[in-house]
């Protein structure tokens, strides 16, 4: 990635070049469910194991060799105590359905949250990874 020009970036100055380093760098967008707020990782996560098939192994994954990620993303200066961050995964081979994992604070990756469905759902929806038809998007 090149380093924006400042007409680019609406800046009179150039940033550091290792900001643009595509080495590691999530893509995220901020939601939130009736004021419940969740952070939503759309890329840049590392590789996992081919035997990371299933949301239930990506999440066993994370909990035990990224949990790094999850405090970035939540602990300050990036997050607050009420903060929360859903992963998003690439359908596993021969499925239609993306995958999602949660992460919570102290190191809590549920199985199911609502709040962070509706806002996985959102943020695929509005950054236009599932397409938004009328009157009713379907998620398959």
């Amino acid at each position: 990635m090149q380093n924006p020009t400042p007409s680019e970036t609406g800046l009179s100055f150039t940033l550091p070049k290792r900001l643009f380093r595509d080495s590691f760098v999530l893509k995220c967008v901020d939601c939130h469910a009736a004021g419940e707020p969740a952070r939503v990782v759309l890329a840049g996560l590392p590789g996992f194991p081919a035997s990371c098939t299933s949301a239930l192994l990506k999440r066993s994954h994370m909990m035990e060799n990224l949990d790094c990620i999850r405090k970035v993303l939540l602990c300050e200066p990036r997050g607050y105590p009420c903060q929360n961050v859903d992963f998003i995964f690439a359908p596993a081979s021969g499925e239609t359905n993306l995958q999602y994992v949660i992460g919570e604070q102290n190191k809590i990756y549920p199985l199911m949250s609502g709040h962070n469905t509706v806002c996985v759902a959102t943020a695929l929806l509005e950054c236009g990874v599932v397409p938004m038809i009328e009157p009713l998007s379907k998620f398959t």
